[in-house]
């Protein structure tokens, strides 16, 4: 995982929110967002071992990238799917069924890096892409219906349909 390049991406497009980011260590990315709150993605350098659904008992897959032991409390994660919401440019964007690591304790999420990085890239995209039609379509709404206020902010959802 290249964190080096998530940082570039989180400083590069997302300036509207991030105030600076940085990697404190080699499997950690700290973002740092305008209102002096921070996020956290960290990638393990290990890997553990799920079973999948429909295999054998004694077949396991190797699933590399997640953090089987939250380093906030030390408690073992689960793999559940999570949302993630984002604001960009004005646009709020949610995206659901993302994979990550939940301490049952702390609630804490931990996102696989590869994981991360294309949400990062798949959201930015987006809206980059409808960004001038969402901006023309709300132009549009306010000259077509002056009298009724504006649903606030624009908010764009992503989902994989199953």
């Amino acid at each position: 995982m290249d964190v080096e390049r998530l940082r570039e991406i989180a400083e590069m497009e997302f300036t509207d929110i991030v105030a600076e980011a940085f990697v404190p260590d080699i499997n950690e990315l700290r973002i740092i967002l305008n209102d002096s709150s921070f996020v956290d993605v960290w990638f393990s350098i290990y890997s553990i071992r799920r079973r999948e659904g429909n295999s054998h008992p004694e077949e396991e897959k190797e699933m590399k990238g997640l953090i089987n032991l939250c380093p906030e409390c030390q408690v073992k994660t689960e793999l559940k799917e999570i949302t993630l919401e984002f604001e960009r440019k004005g646009i709020q964007a949610t995206m659901s069924g993302i994979p990550a690591m939940v301490c049952p304790n702390c609630s804490e999420e931990y996102v696989p890096g590869e994981i991360s990085g294309d949400v990062i890239e798949i959201v930015s995209r987006a809206i980059d892409q409808l960004e001038t039609p969402l901006r023309r379509s709300e132009a549009r709404r306010k000259e077509l219906l002056p009298e009724h206020p504006a649903p606030s902010p624009e908010r764009l959802e992503l989902v994989l349909a199953s």
